[in-house]
């Protein structure tokens, strides 16, 4: 039975029949990853999975899980649709696609069917989406539908938090905004690798104490967030179109050449090229860091060019010892 058809896809519902491609599917790397193992390892677990999910769900509820196929071919390629938790307020919509079909626009081309569908066939006003934290690619897609993060939740008492995204007042976000998003994201999970992955090989970074280039601007994030076991950040006001960008973010942490506690406030910069920063500034009241860090010696002193510049001192030197392991 199809259900929606846009320029390219056919979005119908599943059957028995299409339990080898559901075990195809489930056992893709990134979707045991990223979704979670749902216990497929044969045609007939696959014809299981279909018929307690998504078939009994269209018995209950109307909706649920949709087969994505090719509109021309008919080749699956996915699966997108709506579905009803118990634990979350309002339904959700949901995805998966195999990786030859990523990164082609189907994804999104689905999943924006599949809110119209919700709001114009079903009546279905607000629809959420759950997303592990890492899966920057489904965060991407939710944010340029008009989604932001909410808050984490557990869709089981022992499962690991995922983040909980709603529709977003105002609507889609720039795409530089929706790379900024994941930046600071993947920062407050101290991963540093997908904050470096936002920038161009060639990006620059400057603040107070930094001035950095090339590869230089990975590692010292990858510095930060090994060695800042204690690190908690917040970010918002972020902005963004074609070119540049702005945040706010604030750090709390214990600063380890002292064991005194840090509260930083930072306003920060960005120049796009291509969709990925290419500069980046961050700017905060170095003299009241100092402060915080040094105690009474940068409450005093941390104005004074001598003491900010052994500072910078400090920090180029820690940032080279991390880069060659010494």
């Amino acid at each position: 039975m199809n259900v929606v058809e846009t320029t390219h896809l056919v979005l119908r519902r599943l059957t028995p029949a299409d339990a080898p491609f559901i075990l195809a599917l489930t056992n893709d790397p990134d979707f045991l990853r990223n979704i979670g193992d749902r216990g497929v390892r044969s045609v007939e677990d696959g014809v299981r999975y279909i018929e307690a999910g998504p078939m009994a769900m269209y018995e209950r509820h109307g909706f649920g899980l949709f087969l994505v196929e090719l509109k021309d071919v008919g080749t699956p390629i996915g699966i997108c649709g709506i579905l009803k938790r118990d634990v979350l307020p309002d339904a959700d919509i949901g995805y998966a696609f195999l990786p030859a079909f990523r990164g082609q626009g189907y994804a999104g081309e689905a999943a924006a069917a599949t809110l119209a569908y919700a709001r114009d066939t079903l009546g279905i006003a607000r629809l959420l989406a759950v997303v592990s934290p890492g899966n920057r690619d489904s965060i991407r897609l939710l944010t340029k539908l008009g989604m932001a993060f909410e808050r984490p939740v557990r869709l089981a008492p022992d499962d690991e938090e995922i983040d909980l995204f709603a529709p977003r007042p105002g609507g889609p976000l720039h795409p530089n905004a929706v790379l900024l998003d994941s930046f600071y994201r993947a920062f407050q999970r101290r991963d540093a690798a997908p904050m470096a992955g936002c920038y161009a090989p060639h990006a620059t970074f400057r603040d107070p104490v930094f001035a950095l280039e090339g590869a230089q601007v990975g590692a010292m994030w990858r510095m930060l967030c090994e060695r800042g076991t204690d690190l908690r950040i917040e970010f918002g006001d972020i902005e963004a179109d074609d070119a540049t960008g702005s945040a706010r973010w604030s750090a709390w942490y214990t600063f380890s050449g002292t064991g005194r506690a840090v509260h930083n406030r930072i306003s920060a910069t960005f120049a796009f090229e291509g969709g990925r920063i290419v500069r980046h500034a961050d700017d905060f009241d170095l003299h009241r860091w100092a402060a915080q860090a040094l105690g009474l010696k940068g409450l005093l002193l941390g104005w004074t060019p001598l003491v900010q510049g052994a500072i910078r001192k400090n920090a180029a030197r820690a940032l080279d010892r991390f880069m060659t392991g010494r």
